[in-house]
């Protein structure tokens, strides 16, 4: 089993909870900025993307990624505070990148689960 779906079925979020943004938002306290970010996107497509009442699939499976990353982050570092702060910024674990451009592609994801795990164990990169 790979490490991205192990953290899937440990997640304590359920994606069929996600069903509008600013609930998200409000569950994680990321901000506008910082979704589109991780959406690649300006603010103006995550503003739309609040005003609907149904997500689509893709933002759905986007946002089920987002919220099981800062989960696990949470759990190694403690708060959701300090995962976002880990999330957005430069890593030695990722070049020199932020773990937030990882999450935009699926292996990414699973390379910011592992990274965290490795993070939580104490194992050098």
């Amino acid at each position: 089993m790979s490490i991205a779906l192990a953290a899937k079925e440990k997640a304590t979020f359920n994606v069929e909870k996600i069903n509008d943004i600013k609930t998200f938002r409000q569950e994680t306290g990321l901000t506008v900025a910082q979704l589109a970010l991780l959406f690649d996107v300006d603010k103006t497509r995550i503003y739309a993307l609040t005003r609907l009442t149904t997500l689509p699939t893709d933002v759905i499976q986007k946002l089920e990624q987002t919220k099981i990353s800062l989960d696990r982050a949470k759990q190694v570092f403690g708060s959701y505070e300090v995962a976002i702060e880990w999330l957005f910024s430069q890593s030695f674990h990722f070049n020199g990148k932020t773990p937030e451009l990882y999450l935009r592609t699926e292996s990414g994801f699973a390379e910011v689960l592992n990274v965290l795990g490795r993070i939580e164990h104490g194992i050098p990169p």
